[in-house]
């Protein structure tokens, strides 16, 4: 499936049925992020899309250089988290048509290392996206936004790393899910 032996997997998830893996190589002759499908997680087709994002404006942006991406699923939707560190701004997109993927945000809030979780409506309350990310590396913190993704509010830090434990030095958040018990955040 993969053109080389040199690629880094950036995440895997699975929507109706299928299994979809995200990869980036480390040859600078290949930049970029690609996906390829699975029926069964095992055996992946041979041909890989190369991710493109487009701006609002339909203008199109390849970013090899982004080194952390997270991807989350919501309710329909395929959310991409992307991170550019240096740079000091994240981007979300949204999957478009076969390759493509929509830029729905970038913002200087959401920098580090991103997933989101969607809050169903309840009575007298709206459905809901939660935002965990990182302000620096040992603080995890969460912004809400309404169902759009347009604009986020920092609503404060989650998790602190803890001295003497396992999560002492650094703090990046993997996965989200709801639960019935409440929020699952693997970090």
């Amino acid at each position: 499936m993969l053109p080389e032996k040199k690629y880094r997997g950036l995440f895997v998830f699975e929507k109706k049925g299928k299994i979809r893996l995200f990869w980036s190589s480390e040859n600078t002759s290949l930049p970029g992020i690609f996906s390829a499908e699975s029926d069964d997680g095992k055996a992946f087709k041979k041909h890989s899309t190369r991710i493109t994002l487009f701006r609002a404006d339909g203008t199109k942006t390849i970013s090899p250089d982004i080194p952390v991406i997270r991807g989350s699923v919501l309710g329909t939707k395929t959310i991409l988290s992307l991170s550019a560190l240096e740079k000091k701004r994240g981007i979300i997109a949204t999957v478009g048509a076969g390759g493509s993927w929509d830029i729905i945000n970038e913002t200087t809030l959401l920098a580090g290392p991103t997933v989101f979780v969607k809050i169903p409506a309840t009575s007298g309350k709206k459905s809901s996206v939660i935002a965990f990310s990182t302000r620096d590396p040992k603080t995890i913190f969460q912004a809400r936004s309404n169902d759009t993704l347009e604009r986020f509010r920092d609503t404060g830090d989650v998790l602190d790393a803890r001295r003497r434990s396992f999560d002492a030095t650094a703090l990046t958040p993997l996965y989200g899910e709801l639960t019935p018990q409440g929020i699952l955040l693997v970090y």
